[in-house]
């Protein structure tokens, strides 16, 4: 740890005001939970801190968990994890048996080679266990040298401290900075640490050696530059004399391990190794360490020189600082270290993952079996929810792999990982740059291909081309049309994605000829996914009902990409809120530092489901979000879908400048890379627009690009979403015939049994085109459709045009009670312009609200959004209050404002009242 056990004493010099910020935490956290970080340099101080914080909440009887990373342990999965929660493991069997299991699975502890478990479970899981044994007594973890941290546990950790709120639970730890790390705390409170100051320096050398001279100590002061390490160790006896001067360059951490360095090298070449054996097998117990062949009496000389501790009532050996480790493996010779390596792996038991890196560490080239044994890693890793192990595993047995095909083959599959999983693009690129075009057809090939074209499609690739790659690759493989071969189930579900967005029938047939030639038959879910994303108007229907029965089934919790694929699915029959809570852990992996594609790829998800469902202040701010991660993480390809999004919501709220505006940025994203199909998505919104505006002709052309009157084509699943939209700007716009063909196209392409909510609009569409005189009866079959008010906005605009016909039928009673609930509906939602029609509705229907007042009045010169701004900041709301009130910011809130001003001949909102209404007069 950083300096734990350097400073023995219970005094803490030059750190009032460091030890009153962490008691005033410790003490609210242990309460009411929460998390801190500690900032700073080696040497600094921060593991005395953090011992002053263990200090603490054991003084208030808090039961105290400690781990530190380690510096050469990196590449075992969970590890710092797992040394966190063994103290309190036995309590695992108090959880429920998934999380139980999915915990023991994680840290090794589990026999079943065939289960299955997502890093996501192993978090959940884990805070779970967390959550449990603070119910006895409050808890504080304490985690020191997080930039060393596996970045599996890491990802757990960062995910634990963001969810301590309201638990009484507090972890405080340390994170060096400058070095590389795994550890995502950049949302986490943070306290940096500072070297002491020139008194407080001279203080803590008075303390240590009260008999060194003035002008030593005020040498010593300057050469340590405050840092508490270099101090203690350099005041610790009169005749050691600090490495460096003053006009040395050197950082002063260098510095430190320098001098440790030196005192490394007087030890005899047996006391090294047995140093060298502690510091690269990683653990800190004896017990343990006697499987290297280490003995206490090994230990005792490196205890002696200062460079160790050895706590024999615990069993518990560490070096007394980070930096004696660091200076004594790097003073090492390379075929020192490696023979250490082959020692540990020679002593350790038969299939552990300790004794495969071991082996691996101590290669020195290419040796196919212990290649093997990584590959067998890699997949063990994987399964209990360490994808960042897998993908390392798999890198380091494509090094150590003799035969090139071979060697490709492994880098290959690691690709897949980093791109599918984790969409790390500038890491894939890296490793597909050392494998070959076209090295072979057998097993590794697809993985190959599938991680370009992730790669390529992220940039500036066609995705037909990817895709004719991508089948070519299929179609030479030595797979066998096997359903069980999990690499080519891979490439179909890679294959079904980028034909999604390309759009392109002659593509689709494609796929769906190779789909069927899986043997003995398609495999269900995939069978299930290419129906609702490819084939959705003809057979959506079935996948509805299989994709209801996957999600009464804990499938997404056994596999990230498994989960994702799902959501996807879902999103063309409607059905996101069934996977709204696996979705929401994605979300939070990713917020807590975990891979950012499904993270990015959830957000989009949620925020049109939020959509769907009135959620429109949410879908907005996953929408902002969103499009925030995209940027940060280069996800080129994935930005159209946000604009998409943006768009929608614009074009519900009627701010269409800005709807077109998105829109047009789908088109700049999709079209260099020929993404037709995701390009169509932005019709939608077009056509929104347009009805926003009142330009029914524009919004039947626009949904028109995606269908003609009457049809559905096969592989555009957007026309569905705008049918609806077609039939009403059909009739708005004269034509009748194309109305009422495009609804009975509706009700014979069987819509209703693809979702819900589509069952909803297609007899809203009949009831729009019903000339019979009992067309009341269809508006209220429409309108008591089972959980039809789950769809709030496709409610209302159903309930909008009922009650126009009602209006214009002189049945204005029943015309008012719907055209209030949809009125009611519109405000919450935001949404202007059709408020402004629902009250022009009532106003004609003869209510009496709008008569009196005049609300909603229509001002030709005004848009929707204008209009219905300009009323709210008449009637005395502030920039703010309308903003919330319309999900819109306080500066577009103004900018409308001023852009209305001229329109009513008036310069400033006071002048609002009075324009309103000599306007409306």
């Amino acid at each position: 740890m950083d300096d734990q056990r350097v400073d023995t004493s219970d005094q803490l010099i030059g750190r009032d005001h460091e030890r009153s910020l962490l008691t005033t935490f410790v003490t609210g956290a242990l309460d009411e939970g929460g998390a801190l970080l500690l900032l700073g340099d080696a040497g600094v101080g921060k593991s005395r801190l953090l011992r002053s914080c263990a200090e603490l909440a054991a003084g208030r009887r808090a039961r105290v968990l400690r781990a530190s990373g380690v510096q050469y342990e990196a590449n075992l999965g969970f590890s710092t994890l797992h040394q966190l929660l063994h103290p309190v493991l036995a309590w695992s069997d108090d959880l429920p048996k998934a999380s139980s299991s999915a915990l023991r699975s994680a840290l090794g502890m589990s026999s079943d080679a065939d289960a299955k478990t997502g890093p996501l479970a192993v978090y959940h899981a884990a805070l779970a266990l967390l959550e449990r044994t603070a119910r006895d007594a409050p808890l504080l973890l304490v985690v020191d040298d997080l930039q060393w941290v596996d970045a599996s546990s890491a990802a757990a950790l960062a995910f634990i401290a963001r969810r301590l709120e309201g638990q009484r639970i507090a972890l405080v730890g340390s994170l060096r900075l400058g070095d590389p790390s795994s550890f995502d705390g950049s949302d986490l409170e943070a306290l940096r640490v500072l070297p002491l100051t020139p008194p407080d320096a001279d203080e803590l050398v008075r303390s240590r050696n009260p008999g060194l001279s003035a002008h030593a100590r005020q040498r010593l002061v300057r050469l340590s530059a405050g840092y508490p390490l270099a101090l203690v160790e350099w005041a610790s006896d009169t005749h050691v004399v600090p490495l460096g001067s003053e006009d040395d360059q050197l950082p002063l951490p260098r510095r430190i391990e320098a001098s440790f360095a030196t005192r490394i090298a007087a030890l005899s070449p047996t006391a090294r190794t047995a140093l060298l054996t502690l510091a690269l097998d990683g653990r800190d117990g004896l017990r343990a360490l006697a499987e290297t062949g280490l003995t206490l009496d090994d230990l005792v000389p490196g205890e002696e020189a200062g460079a160790i501790v050895i706590d024999a009532k615990t069993g518990v050996v560490d070096f007394r600082h980070p930096l004696f480790r660091s200076a004594l493996v790097d003073s090492a010779s390379g075929v020192e270290r490696r023979a250490i390596h082959k020692r540990i792996a020679e002593r350790s038991p038969e299939n552990t993952d300790r004794r495969v890196w071991h082996l691996a560490s101590a290669a020195t080239q290419p040796d196919e079996s212990i290649a093997r044994l990584l590959h067998d890693l890699t997949h063990r890793s994987f399964s209990r929810g360490d994808v960042h192990g897998a993908a390392t595993a798999m890198m380091r047995a494509a090094d150590l792999t003799p035969r090139e095909e071979d060697r490709a083959r492994r880098l290959a599959e690691a690709a897949f990982l980093r791109s599918e999983i984790a969409g790390e693009f500038r890491v894939v690129e890296e490793l597909l740059a050392d494998t070959p075009d076209g090295f072979g057809r057998g097993p590794g090939s697809l993985y190959a291909v599938i991680a370009r074209a992730q790669v390529a499609v992220n940039g500036e690739g066609s995705y037909r081309a990817e895709i004719t790659l991508i089948e070519d690759a299929v179609l030479a493989g030595t797979h066998g049309w096997r359903a069980d071969d999990e690499e080519l189930i891979a490439a179909f579900r890679t294959w079904l994605l980028l034909c999604s967005y390309a759009g392109d029938t002659e593509l689709w047939e494609s796929y769906f000829d190779a789909l069927n030639r899986l043997t003995p038959e398609v495999p269900a879910l995939l069978l299930t996914e290419s129906l609702a994303v490819g084939d959705t108007v003809r057979r959506g229907g079935e996948a509805h009902a299989a994709i209801v029965a996957f999600s009464e089934t804990p499938i997404a919790d056994s596999d990230p990409a498994l989960a994702m694929s799902m959501i996807f699915t879902s999103l063309y029959l409607d059905l996101i809120e069934l996977w709204r809570e696996p979705a929401w852990r994605l979300v939070r992996a990713g917020r807590a530092g975990g891979p950012p594609r499904p993270y990015a790829r959830s957000l989009a998800h949620l925020a049109i489901n939020d959509f769907l469902h009135g959620r429109w202040g949410e879908a907005q701010d996953l929408t902002d979000e969103g499009a925030r991660v995209c940027e940060q993480e280069g996800f080129a390809n994935g930005d159209w879908y946000f604009s998409y999004l943006q768009s929608l919501l614009a074009a519900g709220r009627g701010d269409t400048e800005s709807a077109r505006a998105h829109a047009d940025a789908v088109d700049a994203s999709c079209e260099p890379r020929h993404s037709w199909g995701a390009q169509r998505f932005g019709y939608q919104p077009r056509t929104l627009a347009a009805i926003a505006d009142g330009e029914w002709e524009t919004a039947y052309r626009m949904a028109c690009r995606l269908s003609a009157p009457g049809e559905f084509p096969r592989f555009v699943a957007p026309a569905m979403w705008v049918a609806f939209d077609l039939v009403e700007a059909a009739l708005h716009t004269g034509r009748v015939d194309e109305a009422r063909r495009h609804a009975d196209a509706m009700v014979d392409a069987r819509l209703p049994r693809v979702s819900d909510r589509l069952a909803l609009l297609t007899a809203g569409a009949v009831a729009l085109t019903d000339d019979q005189p009992t067309w009341r009866d269809s508006f209220e079959r429409a309108l008591g459709m089972p959980d039809a008010h789950v769809w709030p906005f496709d409610v209302a605009r159903i309930q909008l045009a009922y009650g126009e016909r009602l209006r214009r039928a002189v049945d204005t009673n029943r015309a008012r009670e719907v055209l209030h609930d949809s009125l009611d509906t519109f405000e919450r939602l935001g949404a202007a312009p059709w408020v402004r029609r629902a009250a022009t509705e009532l106003r004609a229907a003869g209510d009496a609200r709008f008569h009196a007042t005049g609300a909603h009045r229509e001002i030709p010169d005004l848009t929707a959004q204008e209009l219905v701004i300009a009323e709210m900041a008449a009637s005395g709301m502030t920039n703010k209050e309308i903003g919330s009130r319309l999900f819109l910011s306080p500066r577009t809130v103004s900018g409308h404002l001023y852009n209305a001003f001229p329109k009513l001949g008036i310069t400033s909102r006071a002048g609002l009242r009075d324009a309103l209404a000599s306007r409306s007069e």
